[in-house]
């Protein structure tokens, strides 16, 4: 069984694939504790300073979770692409039903540099696949179902593998304990290791990572990548989707569309604050992709600028001031301010939403128009 494996999500990682997958990582691309990371906000590689309350590992599974969530686009969405209750989905090609396709996968492998091969638990290998696996220190991604507490359903669950002995099964949970149902835990409430026997029958998908190869994409590939998902034809009927729901609101309507609203921003307001971040650091997997200096110095700039600057018209904060027009805080969390419905009915308040949903849409284009600019 593999030991010190890293508890996940960390920080604002909200997206249970990329965090799992993070986690599963580190160890493979050889972090541990004294592995540099660079600061951005100090502009140096981390002194152990402090002030964040974070371990240098902590710091790089995020950074790991910034770039492979920007580098496989899914970051420039407005909705993650394995979600089914998006009607509108912004990812190329994630229809209803779309589970992390092998292209999707392949992509984010080869930035990283590892081999990999699926199974599934009627596979008669899959065993042999996993404990050759964990034979190697590497630990394996799986999914195997949840407990009714999910983001996106209990299809979206991925969890860490780290020891296999016949029907049992060990690992490294999500903090929130998908497996609940069906999995036995440590005895500490904030311990999510894991132990489950009988693992064949609830497996949907194992990503069993077979070795390190050179990483075989490049930085200009990933970037033509980014373009086409901020050119995917669905963004303008999510346009009109948000547009028509501002405008619809009324009566009965009110409080839905309310709803709506502002869970449609609790994406684009993490993601693209995770994008921006990958691009402005200067040592990720991501960047380390391309030597070109002034490239990426652009690239940070022009992802600064429309996406997390503060006072700038950028996207994380016009999602904030989206949010606090109909929102508040409760008992839960954040929550729909109790009067909300009455709230969106308002011209005024109907002209401000239209004006700052029309700012993220624009942030987009800029990247996208920057894009092609720095890449073409």
């Amino acid at each position: 069984m593999l030991d010190n494996i890293l508890t996940y999500p960390q920080g604002a990682e909200s997206d249970p694939f990329f965090a799992a997958l993070a986690t599963a990582l580190l160890p493979i691309l050889g972090y541990d504790e004294d592995t540099e990371y660079y600061c951005s906000p100090k502009g140096r590689y981390c002194t152990l300073c402090g002030e964040c309350g974070r371990s240098r590992l902590m710091s790089n599974h995020e950074m790991l979770y910034h770039a492979l969530f920007a580098a496989s686009g899914a970051a420039f969405c407005f909705d993650a692409p394995e979600d089914d209750d998006c009607e509108n989905k912004t990812y190329p090609g994630a229809l209803s039903g779309w589970r992390w396709d092998d292209e999707f996968v392949d992509r984010l492998t080869r930035v990283c540099g590892v081999s990999y091969c699926r199974r599934r638990g009627d596979d008669v290998d899959v065993s042999e696949q996993i404990a050759r696996s964990l034979s190697r220190g590497y630990p394996v991604l799986a999914r195997l179902g949840a407990s009714g507490n999910c983001v996106f359903g209990d299809y979206a669950a991925w969890c860490v593998v780290t020891g296999c002995d016949g029907d049992t099964l060990r690992g490294r949970d999500s903090c929130f304990r998908y497996l609940s149902a069906f999995a036995e835990y440590a005895d500490s409430e904030a311990d999510s290791e894991f132990i489950l026997h009988g693992w064949r029958e609830r497996l949907n998908d194992a990503i069993i990572f077979t070795g390190r190869v050179e990483p075989s994409v490049s930085f200009r590939e990933i970037l033509r990548h980014i373009i086409d998902v901020l050119r995917c034809g669905a963004r303008e009927d999510y346009r009109r989707e948000v547009f028509g729901l501002i405008d619809d609101a009324s009566g009965e309507r009110a409080w839905t569309a309310a709803f709506i609203l502002t869970s449609m921003i609790g994406y684009p307001i993490e993601a693209r604050w995770h994008a921006a971040e990958a691009f402005c650091s200067k040592d990720n997997i991501l960047v380390n992709l391309s030597d070109d200096e002034q490239l990426k110095a652009k690239l940070a700039d022009l992802m600064f600028s429309r996406y997390i600057q503060n006072d700038n018209d950028e996207t994380h904060g016009v999602c904030w001031k989206i949010w606090n027009l109909l929102g508040g805080w409760g008992e839960r969390g954040y929550e729909l301010a109790p009067d909300a419905a009455e709230r969106i009915c308002q011209s005024e308040v109907k002209a401000e939403l239209r004006r700052l949903y029309t700012m993220v849409f624009d942030n987009d284009e800029a990247v996208l128009r920057g894009l092609c600019e720095l890449v073409d």
